[in-house]
């Protein structure tokens, strides 16, 4: 008798972008089900190598992308999305999947003093 051992899922890839050495923290892959994208199939951490591998995800198509944990509202993140299917390709390398990030600068209103005196002399009235 011959037992045959499916064959093992293998994602892989590596993060490219400016700035990496202090996102790295911050960075981690998402792979999503193509077929139900509110299904998290693995959240892993962008490791100090960049190089990341997942092993027996389910077959089928899977959405890749990297996310970002700052804060939204100091810094613009933008990431590839990359569709693999696991059923033609078991193991297979995404290649890099690469970000753009923008820190945002909120504005700070500055009052000439003449201002700022007349306000706080209202708030004590």
């Amino acid at each position: 008798m011959v037992f045959e051992r499916p064959e093992v899922t293998i994602l892989s890839g590596h993060v490219e972008g400016d700035g990496i050495d202090t996102l790295q923290p911050h960075l981690s892959v998402e792979i999503r089900s193509a077929a139900d994208p509110s299904r998290v199939e693995s959240v892993l951490p962008v490791p100090l190598s960049y190089y990341f591998e997942v092993r027996d995800l389910p077959r089928g198509k899977h959405l890749v992308q990297l996310r970002s944990g700052l804060p939204s509202h100091t810094h613009r993140f933008e990431s590839e999305l990359v569709e693999v299917d696991l059923e033609k390709e078991p193991q297979i390398h995404v290649g890099p999947l690469k970000y753009k990030t923008e820190e945002r600068h909120q504005k700070q209103v500055t009052y000439p003093q003449k201002l700022h005196e007349h306000c706080s002399v209202l708030l004590t009235l």
